[in-house]
């Protein structure tokens, strides 16, 4: 896809192979591909003529998202916005999202990254205002930091800790808040643990001394288990 592009010839640097434009800084303000960009934003293009990333010289509204100028907007090869900085706070769906963070999108245009700039319950977590979140293509929480100790689905997990979750919604990864007991291992508060998508642990270190699959380990033990549950050595 090309089109004639309003560049600053002293700006201006093509592709050494084919002579297509690569980059250029707008000599007046141009609607490329959608997207109306200030005079000065300058340009990128992948060597098929798609737009790859910008850095704008003033707020811009791209795709209906308010783009922070001074920072660079950068796009899938779809077209659709990828990263970007918010100009100001911006609600996506349900989610309030904080100005100035760097704010990542999914290739179908869902949201992938941001920070919170209000307090809010997703999934059931409270979250405060900064806390950074992510979401996989459907919409489902992916992963997030927690400002407080919190207990999520029946695993007591660390403030000031980051947590993360499958597709289908169950719990992949945390920091233990506590020593807590699962599925008879005994796990170490302070020490991550993680799980199989079955719902059977994978990992973590051991609280205090015992005998797992006739093994004798000692407290502070890392331990990993296979999706059967068998103890790797």
């Amino acid at each position: 896809m090309r089109q004639e592009i309003p560049c600053k010839e002293e700006a201006r640097v093509t592709f050494p192979d084919t002579g297509f434009l690569k980059i250029c800084e707008l000599s007046t303000a141009a609607v490329i591909q959608g997207v109306c960009f200030p005079t000065g934003t300058v340009i990128g293009f992948h060597e098929d003529g798609f737009l790859w990333r910008c850095l704008l010289s003033e707020d811009t509204v791209v795709h209906g998202v308010p783009c922070q100028g001074g920072a660079e907007v950068e796009f899938h090869r779809n077209g659709q916005l990828h990263v970007c900085r918010l100009s100001k706070d911006f609600r996506f769906g349900d989610i309030p999202c904080q100005a100035g963070a760097l704010t990542i999108f999914h290739e179908n245009g869902c949201l992938f990254r941001a920070e919170l700039s209000e307090k809010i319950s997703i999934q059931g977590i409270q979250l405060n205002p900064g806390t950074d979140i992510c979401f996989f293509a459907d919409g489902r929480l992916s992963a997030c930091d927690l400002s407080g100790d919190t207990v999520i689905q029946d695993i007591p997990c660390q403030a000031r800790s980051r947590v993360w979750f499958y597709e289908d919604g169950e719990f992949s990864a945390g920091t233990l808040a506590r020593d807590y007991i699962i599925r008879d291992i005994p796990c170490r508060a302070g020490s991550l643990i993680w799980f199989h998508s079955n719902g059977k642990l994978a990992g973590g270190a051991l609280s205090r001394e015992v005998d797992i699959q006739g093994v004798p380990l000692s407290a502070g033990t890392p331990v990993k288990f296979d999706e059967n549950g068998i103890l790797i050595p």
